[in-house]
Parts: structure tokens; C-alpha cells; sequence
């Protein structure tokens, strides 16, 4: 057996100078990533360079996975918000034809009402022989009054329904527009750390994404 530093002729081995780089990469709140290189004092520094792009590229790559997980689940929360919103347009939009239809019923069932209310009084005015022209009053005239508001309320309610919907049509397609902008923006960086990673591009939510509103 041979001393150390000499090899098995017996030969003294001078130990050769080395630069040794000891790179720290943070991949995240407490997480961190030690990798080291080495290469011998007179190697070229083209080499070196070389050599300490294949690390970084190693330190590149897991910060690209640690990041993306965060990313793409930010991005899925956005797209899934995406398509909600996209989804309440026709939901909407059903929900105001119906308010419609429903509103004109209850406006002619309270045309009807009111009809009723002036009629009976008006045939007890005729049964009664009074003469004259036929003039509400009293507690009639009271529920005539009545009446005329609630038929006034659905009226407005009626004429004011498309104004709304239209309104709220505006609101969601603004947030749509917006969030579809924050998908692009996401994805592109989302795709970079992909390529980083050696990951296939992203193509969840395209659907969202790129509809037409």
C-alpha cells in the first residue's frame, strides 16, 4: 500500500489546484438547492463557463418545476373563473327572458285586477239608479289607486329589465376580456419555465381563453 499522495509506483502525487463553486439556489419560501462544481485552476475559461452553465442549468430546470406548480395552479383559478363567467352570459341572458315573460303576466294580471275593481263599482253604480257620470271615490278610489301603483311598479320593472341585463351583459364581458388578457400573460410565462423544465407547452383553458364574447 502506498503512502498518500503517491500513487502505486511509489511516485509522489502533487495534488493538482482546483477552483471549487458552490452555488445556493432559493427555489421558494424555506426551500433551497446546493450544487456544487470544480474544475482544475488552468482549465480554460471557456470550459469553466461551459461547466457552470450545465450547473445553473440544473438549478434553472428545479426552480422552473418549484415555480410552476404555483403558476399553474394560479392560472387555473383564473380560468375556471374564466369559463364561470362565460358560461353566466347565456345564463343570464335565459334568466332575462324569463324575467320578461313573467313581468308582462304579472303586469296583465294586474290590468286585469284593476279592471275588475273599477267595473264592480261602476255595475254597483248602475244597479244602485244613480245618475251621473260613474267617479271613483272613496274606498274605491283608494283601491284603484292601489292598484294604478303596482301596475306602474311592473311597468318600470318591465321597460328597466333589458337596460339591466344589458348592464350586467357589460360587466361580464368586461371581466371576461380582462381575465382572458391575464391568461395570456400567464401562460406565456407559464410556458417559459415549461421549456425550462423540458415540459410540454400549456394548454388547459384554451377554450376560455380565446372565446369570443
Amino acid at each position: 500500500m502506498g503512502r498518500e499522495n503517491e500513487d502505486f509506483t511509489g511516485t509522489v502525487l502533487k495534488p493538482e489546484p482546483v477552483i471549487a463553486v458552490t452555488i445556493t439556489c432559493n427555489l421558494g419560501g424555506e426551500r433551497q438547492m446546493n450544487l456544487a462544481a470544480h474544475f482544475e485552476r488552468d482549465t480554460p475559461a471557456a470550459e469553466q463557463n461551459a461547466i457552470l452553465d450545465r450547473v445553473m442549468a440544473i438549478a434553472d430546470r428545479q426552480k422552473a418545476r418549484y415555480d410552476l406548480d404555483k403558476e399553474e395552479e394560479n392560472f387555473k383559478i383564473v380560468g375556471l373563473n374564466t369559463r364561470n363567467a362565460i358560461l353566466a352570459i347565456s345564463s343570464a341572458e335565459e334568466t332575462t327572458k324569463s324575467q320578461i315573460e313573467r313581468l308582462k303576466i304579472e303586469l296583465g294580471a294586474k290590468e286585469e285586477a284593476r279592471q275588475e275593481i273599477f267595473k264592480a263599482a261602476y255595475d254597483s253604480h248602475v244597479a244602485s239608479g244613480r245618475r251621473g257620470e260613474f267617479v271613483p271615490k272613496g274606498v274605491i278610489l283608494q283601491k284603484i289607486n292601489l292598484a294604478d301603483a303596482e301596475i306602474a311598479k311592473t311597468r318600470a320593472a318591465l321597460t328597466a329589465a333589458p337596460a339591466d341585463a344589458e348592464q350586467h351583459r357589460k360587466q361580464l364581458v368586461g371581466s371576461i376580456q380582462r381575465n382572458q388578457e391575464d391568461m395570456r400573460l400567464r401562460r406565456k410565462h407559464i410556458n417559459e419555465l415549461r421549456s425550462i423544465a423540458g415540459l410540454p407547452p400549456n394548454d388547459d383553458f384554451m377554450d376560455a381563453e380565446t372565446a369570443q364574447v
